[in-house]
């Protein structure tokens, strides 16, 4: 990534000199980097609010009850995993975060839960079954409620930000047991 956008970029630039177009670009990029501030200030205070109310329900004990929820997903997802060890509370606070459509505050679950993983299942720098199991659920981001992106339509003036959930359940859902299905058909027999 640190190549590909200022690569994608470069090129803009070079091709909006060679079609005329640069007065475009400088403006655009005068105009447009307000909004770009108003946009980071709006997912920021979106974000930490709903990761503080995350550091809550992670210190309440709260976890306990989302296993206890989850518990027959994750039990057949995550097979082997000690569920009194760290990683799986912040397992499940990631998939809390993500079926509540926090992709942002579920971000740093995420890598909590991977960093966990790795040394609860002595992976040794490789992605374990597990691992690649919570990053396929954290991309996938199945989302009964997807705030952040309700929170980007209602701030551009949308009259109802939620009526695209059927689309985002469905294509969760199906990027979910595609991904599911990779690992399981394309992953090694872990060692015992």
């Amino acid at each position: 990534m640190k190549i590909v956008f200022p690569l994608i970029i470069i090129i803009s630039v070079v091709w909006s000199f060679f079609q005329n177009s640069i007065n475009n670009v400088t403006n655009s990029i005068l105009s447009d980097s307000e909004k770009a501030i108003n946009l980071f200030i709006t997912l920021t205070g979106s974000m930490a609010f709903w990761s503080g109310i995350m550091n809550i329900v992670l210190k309440s004990g709260m976890v306990k009850l989302f296993g206890k929820i989850l518990s027959p997903v994750t039990r057949i997802i995550f097979r082997g995993l000690d569920k009194s060890k760290k990683a799986y509370g912040l397992i499940i606070m990631n998939i809390t975060a993500n079926l509540l459509g926090l992709g942002n505050a579920s971000t740093p679950l995420g890598i909590a839960a991977v960093k966990e993983l790795a040394k609860e299942e002595k992976s040794g720098g490789y992605a374990t079954k597990n691992i690649a199991t919570l990053v396929v659920l954290n991309t996938a981001s199945l989302q009964l409620f997807p705030v952040t992106v309700g929170t980007l339509r209602l701030k551009n003036g949308s009259q109802s930000p939620f009526d695209i959930l059927p689309c985002v359940l469905i294509t969760s859902l199906i990027s979910l047991i595609v991904g599911l299905l990779a690992i399981n058909l394309f992953s090694k027999k872990e060692r015992a």
